[in-house]
Formats: structure tokens, C-alpha cells, sequence
């Protein structure tokens, strides 16, 4: 059965293409799509969208109710969506062309249609979105002068009478509702007024939803309108009907809430065993209602107060963007610890039966834990919030950590709550709180069972970590556990605020209970990536550049977020680190030692040795220093803190930076005595520099603290004249070797000057010691005996000229020719280094 309209479109559809047409002339689908575009644009003036809708509808709810199934074809099904999104399209880009009468039957009349179970969601998601389009449209102009207005100048056209009649004759009974009051009367009744919930409160809280949407700026609808229109209705709808909506909504919630806990609650009284999945459930319609009312939930909560369109906003702080602000006029339905408490039992009885109703309990819940602003009258109040939602966040972690060997969104969507509730609150309110160290101790258990299980599973598939089932979930439930607890670590209240001693007491509390997954970190990171490196080593696999240059950022960035654990408890980072890397080092040193024709090149187990020292290396570089790139380099605050606490914690840094320099300096001398040897690892090298170039603009002659911090004593570690020539010494020495034999090295050779160029920024001192050091004035000769050499020049002229520039200088032969092969651009940025180490206009070494 098709109707005249139907068969109309479905010829338009498969005419030739209009004119203009730049698709595929023989593919139907971009010529039916065209088309369709085309008689949009035109603003259908036959009506041919709506008559469509009329036919199938019809037809739909005739088949529906002669037990015939399915109500429509998969084609007639994808035209009826169409047809709606056109009538949708049409009327709001020409909307005052048509009669109020008219778009107001259209509204009332796709809202019915959004009810219809003949259709399948997607249409009646389509028609409850034109309806709602269709009254934010008029939202402005229902009730005022521009009405009665419109309505004395637009007259209904025989056309538009006559699409009226069919409407009303159809099978679709139409409420009139012609009236904002009237609207959120029917929603009233359906959310808050039925004895049990059922399809009524399904329609209506979906409805209710997608108008919110609209409002809310969600929508992609095109409405032909000015910016000014939406952020007019935005205001309208937020300040006179957002408050009645929350009334509605909370009322419908409370119910679902008790109607569901009932259901689940008998299934647990009538079994020993909570986790029963056999008892009574939700059927499919009770599940639709309970999480569409729970999203509806969401979407008030979670209106945006401020301008949903300024561009400002995207400018704000963290807490400015992550937490919501409603009006003191809602604390009468959130600031209730007894419904709170309701929500987090009803989602311990779902989560196991229903993972899209728990997810959506999840996310209602991460909006409480949100709320900031006016409706807190009082820090005490604020407090007794935050209490009962750390009390429901423990329950939640305990429900994840049951499936936390296997993916569970449950223990993403947890970890994100605490991550909200401490942006939220901060460490000034959650130190006051009984259970916080209760819910940072589950976080650092669960933190070590994610970390041992991915090492267990890489272990098991011998380093080839694309087959890890569970890595990718593991690793995303990581970042997040790792972000919550950088917010805590990096509190400023930490460092700076309130008193000394209740300071002090916390970073104490939080280095018990997070410090030791600071060392799981480590261990299991190193070792994975060591299996990693002799498996891509063993079989020769090339990975991609733009997923190596991915994988680098991510961990650069989970290494300085992990350096914020790691300070918490500075000695004992420290001391895993270097018990790791005094492991590493008997292993390297029997390795570069090794006879290199022998070897073969690099193994698969030398490749891992070198991965697992260089991520060694990179640990102590993030926990010791911070990217000052951009700013004066200054020892972390929480550094210098520590050693003014513990002055052993200071002989610590200086162990392990000795321990540092004086590998690097071996590596240097195996690199002198064969160039050639693969096993040296220039990313080790690279490695080294990097963490010089970080530690030593830093620690070396430290500027800028005031006389409070001057008595840490690892502001004086190196500051001495004796120990900043000494260090200055080695950090140049370091750099000339690497220019002169490996001058190939690209990466190496653009850490070695920017570490010339980062020391010689520093300071006068700084530079005045640079100068006087044997290695710069070395350097120096080098470059002026080599300059104007050309790369392609035959060892003999090479030589000669260089024996002719030295003036009898005692200079290595060997490190010219190296020096003399540097790429011109590195050679260009050693004499910047060069210059500014020399522009101290007052010193005569510098002058000379």
C-alpha cells in the first residue's frame, strides 16, 4: 500500500540529478540526497514532506494495529525519517510564511507522533526534535503583542487548511496545547502524576529531554535566526521554567528511585547472594524510563547558568569549566543526604544487571559531586555534601574493584568522580573529611592491580603489547587514577596555605598511602618497556612515526604527572630510582665493555637494557626538575621544601646526580674509544643531555628565592665557586665530546646546544664561569680552527689547515676532524651559545 505522496517523492528521488549536481550521476544514493537537499532549499512548496509524513504514519499505526510486523520497510522507514527532518527544516527557515495555527498543529502533531510505538526510536527521537525545535521557535512570540500580531497578518492558506483536516482525521489522537502553560501541564501530569511509572512518564521525560537540548544550544537544527535569538530564549527558558522543570524531573527521579530499589531489593532478600543476575529485573520499558528520567535529571543539573555561547568561557579556569552553579532555589531538592544516599545504593544494585542505567546513575552523580556556588550556605555545609559523597565514592570503588580485572567503564566513570570532587573541593575541605584516607588508599590498591596486571599480561605475551586484550582500558583507568591524584599532590594548600603543621600532617598521610604506588609505577613501566624493546628488537618491527611521536607525549606527560606522587615522599622516590639504576649499571658497564665484533650489532636484550636506563633516567629528570622552558629554571618548590625538612633527602640528590655524571662521563669515554659502537645508544646520550639541561640551569648557582627558603640546604649544594666551575666543567666537557664524535647525530647534537645555549642564559656568574672553564675555551679553539672548512674537503687539506689555524695550539686531531663534520645549522647555534657566553662587556677573559 502506497499513497500518491508517497509515489511522488520516490519518483522526485529517482529523477535526474538537479542541476549543479557534482556527485557520482550513477550512484541513486547521492542523486536521492541531492534531491532531497534541493527541495528543501526550494522550502517545499507543495507540501510534499509533510503529506509523506501523513501517509506513513497512517500507515504505520494501521499496520501496527493489524498485528502486522514490521509497521514499516527499512525504505520506508529511512524516507519517513527524512521527510520529518524536512518538514522540520522547512518550517523553521520559513517559518513566518506560515499560519500560527498551522506550526502550532505541527508541534502538537509530531509530539503525538514522537509516541507512537508503531515507529522504531530513531523516528520518534526525529519527531519529539521538531516539536521541540517547533516551540523554541515560537518560545518568544507565543504569548506576546508579536503573536496576535502575526496572527492578524499570516491567514491560513486553503493549502495549510487542508493538510489540518488530514491531520485531525488521521490515526494519531493530537493534543491541542497552545500555550507554554499548557505544555508543562502535560508534562506535570505524565512525570509526577501516575500511579506507577510507565510508558506516559517515558514519553514525557523524553520529550522534556530533547526540549532541554534545544534550549540548552545541543542542537544542530538550523533556525535561519541570529545568535541573539538563542541566547535570549536560552535566558528566558533557565530563568522561568528550569526550576519547575528540576521540580518535575525530581519528583519522576524519586519514584524511579524507589521503584527500581524495590524490584532489586526483593531479588536480594530472596537470595544469599547479592550478585544474583537470575531474579526479577526492569523489563526493557521500565530500563528506557528509568534511564531516560535519570538523563533528564542530567540534563537540568547540568544547564549551563552562564552564557551557553561566549566564547570567554572556553578562557576560564579548570574549576570555572568542570563544576556546575545553580541557584540557592534548588537546594530543596539536591541538598538531601537521604535521596544522595538512595542514588548510590539503587546504582550498587544495578551495575551487575544493567551497565547503561548504571552508567547514567554514574553520570547524575559525578554532576552532584559538581555542584559549587550559592547553594552552599556555609563551609560546614559544603563539608557535610562532600562527606556523604566520598562516603558513596568508597562504596562505588568497592563495586569496581570487583571487576577491575576486566574492563569496566564502572572504575573510569569512579575514578573521574574523584577527580571532580577533588577540583571541587579541594584539599582544604577533603583533609577534613574521616574517610579520605580510606579513599586514597583503595585508589593506590587499585592503582597496583592495574599496573601488576598489565605487566603480568605483557609478561605472558613476551613484550608484543599490541596483543594485551586488556592494556588499552588499563592504561586509559590509569590516566585517570593518575590526574585525581595529581590534583591532590599539586594542591597548592600543600605548600602555601593555612597552617604549618596541619600542612604537614597531610603530606605525611598522602605519602603513606600514595607514595608506594609511586615505586609500582616505576617497576612495572621499566620492565614493560624493556619486554617491549627486545620484542620489536627481536623481530625487526618498525613502528609508526606518528604512534612513536603519540606514545612519547603520553609518556613524557604520565612522568610528570607521576613526579607529583613521587615528591610526596621524596627520599623514598629517590631511593627506588637509584636502586633501580645501580641495577642497571653492572649490566650496561658488562655490556659496553663487551667485545663489539662479537655482539653482532645490538641484541634484543642490550636494545631492553638500554630502554628500561633511559626511562630510569627520565624518572629522576621529571622528579628532580620542572620544564622551565619559557621561565627561569628554579628547583621545584617541593624539593627544596623536602631538604629543608630532611637535609638527607639533599645528599640523595647529589648521590644521584653524581651517580648520573659520572655514567654519562664512562659512556663518553666507550664513545671516544669506537665511535662506531651501535650498543653506545645515542637516545641514551640524548638522555643525559636532557636531563642536564633541565637540572643544571636549575641547581647550579639557584637565583631567585628569598631569605624564608635560603636555608634548604640544596640551594647550596651547588653554589659554591668550587662546586658551580665543577659542574659547569663537566656539562661542557659533555657536550664537546659528543659534538666531535658523533656529529651525525642530529638528536644528540640538538640537546648538546641547547644545553650550551640554556647554561649561558642563566646568569652573569653562570657565564663567567662558562668562560674560564678549560672545555669552553676548547670549545672555542675548535670552532675557530675549523670555520670555513668545507665538509666535502680531502683529509690532507683538512689537516693542513688546521695545523696552520692552531698556531702550535695542542689540540686532538681526531676531535677536529669530528668537530669540523657538524651540520652548519648545529654549528650556527653553537655560536650563539658561544656569543651569549661571552657578553659580559666587563670581563676581559670575555672580551679576549
Amino acid at each position: 500500500m502506497q499513497g500518491n505522496a508517497t509515489a511522488e517523492l520516490q519518483h522526485l528521488l529517482s529523477s535526474p540529478p538537479p542541476q549543479g549536481f557534482q556527485g557520482n550521476p550513477n550512484n541513486p544514493a547521492a542523486i536521492a540526497h541531492a534531491q532531497l537537499q534541493a527541495l528543501r532549499d526550494a522550502g517545499d512548496p507543495s507540501f510534499l514532506f509533510l503529506r509523506v509524513t501523513l501517509e506513513l504514519s497512517n500507515l504505520a499505526i494501521h499496520q501496527q494495529q493489524q498485528q502486522q510486523q514490521p509497521s514499516l520497510q527499512p525504505q520506508q522507514e529511512e524516507l519517513l525519517f527524512h521527510c520529518v527532518t524536512g518538514v522540520r527544516h522547512v518550517l523553521l527557515t520559513k517559518w513566518k510564511t506560515f499560519s500560527p495555527i498551522f506550526t502550532g498543529t505541527l508541534r502538537n502533531y509530531c509530539l503525538a507522533l514522537g509516541s507512537q510505538t508503531a515507529f522504531s526510536k530513531t523516528i520518534r527521537m526525529a519527531c519529539y526534535n521538531a516539536s521541540a525545535t517547533f516551540w523554541k521557535r515560537d518560545w518568544r512570540s507565543s504569548s506576546s503583542e508579536e503573536a496576535s500580531s502575526r496572527q492578524q497578518q499570516q491567514q491560513q492558506r486553503p493549502e495549510e487548511a487542508a493538510l489540518l483536516e488530514q491531520i485531525h482525521a488521521s490515526h494519531v489522537q493530537v493534543l491541542q496545547l497552545r500555550t507554554k502553560v499548557e505544555l508543562f501541564q502535560y508534562l506535570q501530569s505524565a512525570l509526577c502524576q501516575q500511579a506507577q511509572p510507565g510508558v506516559a512518564m517515558l514519553e514525557a521525560s523524553t520529550f522534556l529531554s530533547t526540549l532541554i537540548g534545544e534550549f540548552a544550544g545541543k542542537s544542530s537544527s538550523n533556525y535561519s535566526m541570529a545568535l541573539e535569538f538563542h541566547k535570549r530564549v536560552h535566558m528566558d527558558f533557565g530563568s522561568d521554567w528550569l526550576d519547575q522543570c528540576l521540580q518535575m524531573c525530581m519528583q519522576a527521579l524519586s519514584q524511579i528511585v524507589n521503584y527500581c530499589t524495590s524490584i532489586y531489593s526483593s531479588n536480594s532478600s530472596n537470595s544469599s547472594n547479592n550478585n544474583n543476575h537470575n531474579g526479577k529485573k526492569l523489563d526493557k520499558v521500565q530500563t528506557e524510563l528509568a534511564t531516560s528520567v535519570v538523563q533528564l535529571t542530567i540534563d537540568i543539573i547540568g544547564w549551563d547558568f552562564m552564557d551557553a555561547w561566549d566564547s570567554s568561557i572556553m578562557g576560564m579556569s579548570v574549576l570555572a569549566r568542570t563544576v556546575i552553579r545553580p541557584p540557592d532555589s534548588w537546594r530543596e531538592y539536591l541538598m538531601h543526604p537521604e535521596f544522595i544516599k538512595a542514588v548510590f545504593h539503587l546504582h550498587h544494585l544495578v551495575v551487575h544487571h544493567d551497565e547503561k542505567l548504571g552508567h547514567s546513575l554514574r553520570q547524575l552523580l559525578l554532576l552532584l559531586a559538581s555542584v559549587h556556588g550559592p547553594m552552599f550556605k556555609s563551609i560546614d555545609e559544603r563539608k557535610a555534601f562532600a562527606n556523604f559523597l566520598m562516603e558513596g565514592v568508597l562504596g562505588l570503588l568497592s563495586d569496581a574493584t570487583s571487576a577491575a580485572a576486566q574492563e569496566s567503564s564502572s572504575l573510569l566513570d569512579t575514578f573521574t568522580m574523584i577527580s571532580r570532587l577533588i577540583v571541587n573541593y579541594k584539599m582544604s575541605i577533603l583533609i577534613q573529611l574521616p574517610q579520605m584516607n580510606q579513599l586514597f588508599s583503595s585508589m593506590a590498591m587499585i592503582g597496583k592491580h592495574l599496573l601488576q596486571e598489565n605487566l603480568k599480561e605483557c609478561e605472558s605475551v613476551h613484550g608484543d603489547v599490541e596483543c594485551m586484550e586488556h592494556r588499552e582500558w588499563r592504561e586509559e583507568a590509569l590516566t585517570l587514577l593518575l590526574e585525581g591524584i595529581v590534583l591532590v599532590c599539586g594542591d597548592p594548600w600543600l605548600l602555601y596555605s593555612g597552617d604549618e603543621e596541619q600542612r604537614k600532617a597531610a603530606s605525611a598521610a598522602l605519602a603513606a598511602t600514595l607514595g608506594p604506588l609511586y615505586a609500582e609505577f616505576i617497576n612495572c613501566r621499566t620492565r614493560m618497556a624493556r619486554l617491549e624493546e627486545q620484542y620489536l628488537t627481536a623481530h625487526e618491527t618498525e613502528l609508526d612515526e606518528l604512534k612513536e611521536e603519540i606514545f612519547a607525549v603520553d609518556l613524557e606527560e604520565e612522568m610528570a604527572s607521576l613526579s607529583n606522587v613521587g615528591r610526596l615522599d621524596l627520599g623514598a622516590a629517590l631511593a627506588c630510582l637509584s636502586t633501580s639504576f645501580h641495577n642497571i649499571v653492572p649490566q650496561l658497564q658488562a655490556l659496553w665493555n663487551g667485545n663489539p665484533a662479537a655482539s653482532g650489532g645490538v641484541s634484543p636484550e642490550a636494545a631492553g637494557l638500554l630502554e628500561e636506563s633511559r626511562l630510569v633516567i627520565m624518572y629522576i629528570g621529571h622528579l628532580l626538575t620542572d620544564n622551565n622552558e619559557g621561565e627561569s629554571p628554579q628547583v621545584p618548590d617541593f624539593v627544596v621544601n623536602a631538604c629543608e625538612r630532611d637535609p638527607s633527602v639533599t645528599n640523595s640528590i647529589v648521590q644521584a646526580v653524581s651517580t648520573l655524571n659520572q655514567f654519562a662521563q664512562f659512556q663518553v669515554s666507550k664513545i671516544a674509544a669506537n665511535p662506531a659502537d651501535l650498543r653506545l645508544s645515542p637516545l641514551l646520550a640524548k638522555s643525559f643531555l636532557w636531563f642536564l639541561n633541565r637540572w643544571a640551569p636549575a641547581y647550579i648557582l639557584p637565583l631567585g628565592y628569598s631569605e624564608a627558603t635560603n636555608k634548604s640546604p640544596i640551594l647550596e649544594a651547588w653554589a659554591s665557586s668550587e662546586k658551580i666551575q665543577e659542574a659547569v666543567f663537566f656539562c661542557l666537557t659533555l657536550s664537546l665530546h659528543y659534538h666531535c664524535y658523533w656529529p651525525h647525530e642530529g638528536q644528540v647534537q640538538e640537546s648538546a646546544t641547547a644545553l650550551l645555549l640554556s647554561l649561558a642564559r642563566r646568569c652573569t656568574k653562570m657565564r663567567l664561569a662558562m668562560v674560564s672553564s678549560p672545555s669552553f675555551q676548547q670549545l672555542c679553539h675548535f670552532h675557530c680552527v675549523t670555520s670555513g672548512i668545507r665538509h666535502s674537503a680531502p683529509p690532507a687539506e683538512v689537516e693542513a689547515t688546521v695545523k696552520a689555524k692552531a698556531g702550535g695550539a695542542n689540540l686532538s686531531l681526531e676531535m677536529l676532524r669530528g668537530y669540523q663534520r657538524l651540520p652548519y645549522d648545529i654549528k650556527s647555534k653553537i655560536v650563539t651559545g658561544l656569543i651569549v657566553a661571552c657578553s659580559e662587556k666587563d670581563d676581559a677573559q670575555s672580551n679576549a
